[in-house]
């Protein structure tokens, strides 16, 4: 058995978007938020079997964006026991809540970028947190494992501020003056985690 952020990731690594790239980090962008290390096509899980727990280390930037936006932090509880983990402000069902809270809108992921992209204002801005919580989520991952691909799966990741401009949002918190990691959406759709336990044997 294993976790399916790491399937996903060997499935990605071997036959999907990272296919052919040696050190891949696969993060899946749904109701929660998963995270996986591939290396030389194996996943790697750790001595804790915590390897890519991408959602659970500290969402980093959250009190110097809410002041941006004239707001005092209110931190978020966990439901793994810690606080502001980056679940509870990049996973879809996150954004969703928050923007619910905001705006007294109950909308999808995919409905908030439309009406966003369509002049509202409130939508606007939740996609643009979002995808700069992102940016600075994926940077802590370039910064400390330097992988050769960044794939993104979940059905956050099929937005467009998924892709479109994120490598230069993550520029801007990676450390060095350039940022080669190309960061892909994930080719396999949901169908990953299956094929990537499959090939874990």
């Amino acid at each position: 058995m294993a976790n399916d952020a790491n399937c996903f990731a060997l499935a990605e690594s071997i036959a999907g978007a990272a296919r052919g790239a040696r050190v891949v980090f696969g993060v899946i962008l749904g109701t929660g938020v998963g995270g996986g290390v591939v290396i030389d096509r194996v996943a790697r899980e750790g001595a804790n079997a915590v390897g890519g727990e991408f959602g659970h280390g500290q969402q980093q930037g959250i009190a110097e964006e809410a002041l941006r936006y004239g707001r005092v932090h209110q931190p978020r509880a966990c439901y793994c026991g810690l606080v502001d983990c980056r679940e509870q402000y990049i996973a879809g069902a996150a954004v969703e809540r928050e923007f619910l809270a905001r705006s007294s809108r109950a909308l999808s992921l995919r409905e908030i970028e439309i009406v966003g992209s369509a002049g509202d204002d409130e939508a606007r801005d939740a996609i643009e947190r979002w995808a700069q919580r992102v940016a600075i989520s994926l940077a802590d991952v370039v910064n400390l494992l330097d992988p050769d691909c960044i794939v993104l799966g979940g059905g956050a990741s099929n937005l467009e501020a998924a892709t479109e401009g994120m490598s230069a949002r993550v520029a801007q918190y990676t450390f060095g003056d350039c940022m080669r990691t190309p960061i892909l959406r994930a080719q396999l759709g949901d169908s990953a985690g299956v094929i990537g336990a499959a090939w874990l044997w």
